[in-house]
């Protein structure tokens, strides 16, 4: 098959097939730094635990995102003097597992850096991080066990998993305008971040007491392998839940959605809000079954259409780098939103580096200094894909707010911007 020819194909058979084609290559030149560092330059080493193939393979673009971007700061010169060499690891055959012995192999190799967005590793490998002076950019939102103490090492997206997951109940919950008390149920995929978000609806409900809100229920079905969620829609139905919450991802959301259209879930009066981390992929496949769904997002969706503004700061250079590097076209980023998630912290990164290069001088940068460097951000000018991002060793995170949307047509539409609660399970 020719390269034209196999492009079309690819993007036929949809983006999580395309992760899958894409790890052959990645796999073969997994050892191959990025860039040559020239004579005069420090290389500061970055290692990547990724999930090209397996369950979540669709999350390895957060992984491809993210060395585009650290690839792009080399070609730009934007940290004088610094050269940085991406260094990832497959994981996603088994990515706990996996994902840990990678995190010491990259420790071994004395990276300087960790970008990883598994959570379960996260919580494993954090009590050492500091005997190891590797400070971690995460792509997951946090929990209670990625907490590190007296200062964070690890620098996630929002401020916990158990938060950020309750802004879309939360969201609800404040313009509910009926007397009697929100009933809520929760279905999702059984995958820790799930049940993170599950403790996060229950105090939030505790919170608001049970005149304003309850938990009627929650369902949990496979992380791979749905492919009839019948039962569980209709249990939570029969229970009266004025909103379901949906957490989950990859071929088990493209499910969830067009089950919950065929048993006509939304017309019993039952409103439908999802995590948004695999969203807009579901979208692109499912087309109108998602309808009427809202999803929450701690940075902005590509289907938007904000990926379709030039002159939105930001967005040139990520076309130019997706396209030059990937192959990748404006449709494929509107499909594509962990990619995106995947640059943005690449764009932190760079500015923890460039930081610490100011700071200790670029023959001294340190994964020490680097962590230092993180937690001095101060209103990063993220070009209008996410929020303006101001980071400390008593905010070691990147979103304070969620835009909450609303899907119709194969579009989304910004209905609202929610503050994410901070008030349930981290204190820093």
């Amino acid at each position: 098959m020719k390269g034209g020819e196999m492009k079309k194909g690819w993007k036929r058979i949809g983006l999580a097939v395309v992760a899958v084609g894409l790890s052959i290559t990645l796999l073969l030149t997994a050892a191959i730094p990025l860039c040559e560092a020239g004579p005069d330059e420090r290389v500061v080493k970055i290692g990547i635990p990724i999930t090209l193939t397996g369950a979540v393979a669709v999350t390895g673009w957060a992984g491809l995102g993210f060395v585009d971007r650290m690839r792009y700061t080399n070609e730009q010169g934007i940290l004088e003097g610094v050269r940085v060499e991406c260094s990832w690891i497959e994981c996603g055959q088994a990515p706990i597992v996996q994902s840990i012995t990678a995190h010491k192999r990259f420790v071994a190799e004395g990276a300087a850096l960790e970008f990883s967005y598994i959570l379960e590793e996260m919580e494993v490998v954090a009590p050492r991080l500091a005997r190891e002076g590797m400070p971690i950019v995460s792509g997951a939102n946090p929990s209670s066990l990625t907490l590190t103490k007296p200062i964070p090492w690890i620098f996630s997206v929002t401020c916990s998993a158990d938060d950020y997951y309750a802004t879309g109940p939360k969201w609800f919950v404040d313009n509910w305008a009926e007397e009697r008390p929100v009933r809520i149920g929760m279905l999702m995929y059984d995958q820790s971040p799930a049940w993170r978000g599950l403790d996060g609806i229950k105090a939030l409900i505790e919170g608001y007491g049970p005149k304003k809100a309850e938990l009627v229920g929650y369902e949990v079905v496979p992380l791979l392998g749905a492919i009839d969620t019948s039962t569980e829609w209709l249990r939570l139905a029969e229970k009266g839940c004025d909103l379901i919450f949906v957490l989950a991802c990859g071929s088990t959301l493209n499910v969830l959605v067009k089950d919950c259209a065929r048993l006509e879930i939304q017309e019993k009066g039952i409103t439908v809000i999802e995590c948004g981390e695999c969203m807009e992929g579901t979208v692109m496949s499912v087309g109108e079954a998602a309808d009427g769904w809202y999803m929450i997002r701690y940075l902005r969706s590509p289907l938007e259409g904000m990926m379709d503004v030039a002159d939105v700061p930001g967005v040139k250079a990520l076309w130019e780098a997706a396209k030059k590097y990937r192959g990748l076209d404006q449709q494929d980023l509107r499909k594509g939103p962990l990619y995106v998630v995947g640059w943005n912290l690449g764009v932190i990164a760079a500015e923890g580096i460039r930081l610490a290069a100011e700071k200790v001088g670029v023959e001294n940068l340190s994964g020490g200094a680097i962590r230092d460097g993180l937690a001095s951000i101060n209103d990063l000018d993220m070009g209008g894909l996410m929020q303006r991002v101001t980071v400390s060793d008593t905010k070691p995170y990147f979103s304070d707010t969620a835009y909450v949307y609303r899907i119709q047509g194969g579009e989304v539409f910004c209905v609202a911007e929610a503050p994410i609660p901070n008030t349930l399970f981290l204190t820093f």
